[in-house]
């Protein structure tokens, strides 16, 4: 066997050597991060479980809480509608009790201190109901000497005790769960940075094997393909050129992608985050709840509203959006969106001084989405609503006999539409607003288009307000 044709041998063990490690890396990197998911998805589901036993106990304890009050207005006053609030907890007590036996089930310990919770939780509601039988029966003053002589508190402080307890244990077991959760983690991220370190060397071995062995054969037959390699050269030219457009092309993609990631980031984050702070405020201080409810409403639609965004650009890019066509009436259907902007909490439209002016006239069937076609108009309305500070707001629906279609014109007398913006108005990921995600009106062409119809928008020539205006085939 020759020299030569030994080193292509060795090459090529060597080159397969290079391909295979990296895969078997990888696969293992793979096993290990699936492992970690389903790891992941037990604790997830632990961790609702500690958190629905901790709220399960502390209903269980404000039960009891709202049961002594109740049996105290009773007691101090002889007025029966004091009981009240000692009846509705004493009547739920029994399901809070059967739910948290649901959620400690399997956990000897808990069910152990459970067991004594719930001896403790009937002594002292015999305790209460022969109080509030003693003042029936006996007036307040044998029902306050009967109270000094027993044992109510001393029960009570040992109900309390027992639910920290149990409360503790479930704390002590979420911090396990996260540690165990973070050492997972850590040791996953070291084992895909050995896992790319290794690779990444292997692969530079075998690059530079392969180079080597490539260059040599190019020496020997270089003087035969000459003419070939220029050939290829010019041609390899063209193909850089037009590499170069698709770079720049996929790099401001990549810039709008970016910027619509950090703005729907954003815009995701401001509506969670106030969720979360009327959710505790709700819970601190229930008397206020009316104002929290309305505010935690508002940040949810417009949370829903947002998903549901994200949601339709995804199926448009996968050519998954479905038209269920029927038959309504366009005036109906626009009359319909002005009343729920009228009427939403979380409309623009209630912090300004704007008239929105629309007169039917004859019905003007079409065949279309009606869910759609109310989400375009919505989509219009708002966002006139957004950059109109003050003024009116028109909407016009006219019937094309001639061109079989009705036309929709929405105009407003806002700040109109920024020239920077007017070359890709229905551009996806091109907001010039600090809120947004820019995608509202790409969704509202592709709907549009989706019908056969056609959409514009563009500056008044009044030089005050913008205009957008569709149209539908009837």
């Amino acid at each position: 066997m020759s020299l030569n044709n030994r080193r292509r041998i060795s090459s090529s063990n060597l080159i397969l050597i290079g391909i295979a490690i990296p895969v078997i890396t990888l696969f293992v990197v793979f096993i290990q991060t699936y492992e970690s998911i389903l790891s992941n998805q037990e604790q997830t589901k632990s961790v609702i479980e500690s958190h629905e036993t901790i709220n399960s106990l502390k209903d269980v304890l404000i039960s009891m809480i709202n049961a002594e009050t109740g049996q105290r207005g009773y007691i101090i006053t002889g007025n029966l509608s004091y009981l009240e609030p000692y009846k509705s907890p004493v009547a739920n007590l029994d399901n809070q009790l059967v739910t948290l036996n649901t959620l400690i089930s399997g956990n000897s310990g808990q069910e152990s201190k459970l067991g004594q919770l719930i001896s403790l939780i009937d002594e002292r509601l015999s305790i209460l109901n022969s109080t509030i039988q003693t003042r029936y029966n006996d007036g307040y003053i044998a029902t306050a000497e009967a109270i000094v002589a027993g044992s109510g508190k001393l029960v009570m402080d040992q109900i309390r005790n027992t639910v920290s307890s149990m409360t503790l244990e479930e704390e002590n077991y979420l911090q396990k769960i996260t540690r165990e959760s973070q050492t997972k983690q850590q040791n996953l991220l070291l084992t895909t940075i050995a896992g790319l370190l290794i690779s990444i060397i292997v692969s530079g071995i075998t690059l530079f094997v392969t180079y080597s062995s490539l260059h040599q054969r190019h020496v020997q037959i270089q003087n035969l393909l000459e003419s070939e390699v220029q050939k290829r050269t010019e041609e390899l030219a063209l193909a850089n050129e037009q590499l170069e457009k698709n770079n720049e092309e996929l790099k401001r993609n990549d810039e709008l992608q970016k910027e619509f990631i950090n703005t729907a980031a954003h815009e995701l984050r401001t509506p969670s985050q106030a969720i979360i702070g009327f959710a505790e405020l709700l819970n601190k201080s229930p008397k206020r709840n009316r104002g929290y409810e309305e505010t935690l409403l508002r940040n949810a639609n417009r949370l829903h509203r947002l998903s549901t965004d994200i949601l339709d650009v995804a199926r448009i890019e996968a050519g998954t959006m479905k038209i269920n066509k029927s038959q309504f009436d366009l005036n109906e259907k626009i009359t319909n969106v002005i009343n729920d902007v009228k009427q939403a909490s979380s409309s623009d439209i209630k912090n300004k001084d704007i008239e929105i002016i629309f007169h039917p006239g004859n019905p003007i069937l079409v065949n279309a989405d009606k869910a759609k076609i109310f989400q375009v108009i919505s989509n219009l309305l708002d966002n006139s609503i957004k950059f109109t500070n003050h003024g009116a707001i028109i909407i016009t629906a006219k019937q094309n006999d001639s061109s079989n279609e009705s036309v929709i014109t929405i105009t407003d007398t806002g700040k109109g539409i920024d020239a920077g913006v007017v070359p890709y108005l229905f551009q996806k990921f091109r907001p010039k607003s600090k809120t947004g995600t820019g995608i509202g009106l790409y969704i509202t062409k592709k709907i549009i288009e989706a019908h056969r119809g056609t959409i514009k928008g563009y500056n008044n020539s009044a030089g005050k307000g913008a205009t957008f205006s569709f149209t539908l085939p009837i």
